[in-house]
């Protein structure tokens, strides 16, 4: 407790109490919704981790974006990486390389529910670390131009860097982001 000196007259001493108790207060609810804050955190536990065969019934039934023969293949090449929340499927990021030297996010899906939650930036982070990991200096990805994920990889430091224009498909808008100076001999 902070010791207030007998030589402050009653009015001041009354003020310095008043303003010790109010931040003793304020100190209490802030360490009340720190561990709150903390609690939450702990009893939200995710995993990433690479596909293994037994994802693919859930991939399967989730990802209408790839033949099952071609999600096969890649689950086995370390293509693919799942986020779960204890046995529940968060989402998926699908990737190759384009031009054969510079990884490519195919596809990125967090299940409604699981949305704006952090969940997609953070499956991406893991994502961009492991190719950093691997020598990458840069990563690529695109998305439609109608699509709100335009949005979401600006946000996360993609820079837009070209396009391509499908006859009767919507824009489809290239991104790259450079993760540091050391870049990937071909």
């Amino acid at each position: 407790m902070l010791r207030i000196p007998s030589t402050i007259s009653g009015q001041r001493r009354s003020n310095t109490r008043k303003l010790t108790n109010a931040f003793l207060e304020f100190t209490e609810i802030m360490e009340r919704t720190e561990r709150k804050d903390k609690g939450a955190v702990m009893q939200r536990h995710t995993t990433i981790r690479y596909a293994e065969i037994q994802d693919f019934p859930v991939l399967k039934e989730h990802d209408e974006h790839i033949s099952e023969s071609e999600l096969k293949k890649l689950i086995p090449a370390g293509k693919i990486l799942v986020m779960y929340e204890g046995d529940n499927l968060i989402g998926w990021l699908r990737f190759g390389l384009f031009w054969d030297n510079i990884p490519f996010m195919n596809m990125l899906y967090i299940l409604d529910g699981y949305r704006g939650k952090g969940n997609g930036t953070e499956l991406v982070s893991f994502w961009e670390r492991e190719m950093a990991q691997a020598g990458y200096g840069q990563a690529l990805t695109s998305t439609q131009s109608d699509e709100k994920a335009q949005f979401f990889y600006r946000k996360i430091g993609y820079t837009e860097c070209g396009a391509l224009l499908l006859p009767k498909e919507p824009l489809e808008m290239f991104f790259l982001k450079v993760f540091g100076q050391n870049h990937r001999s071909s």
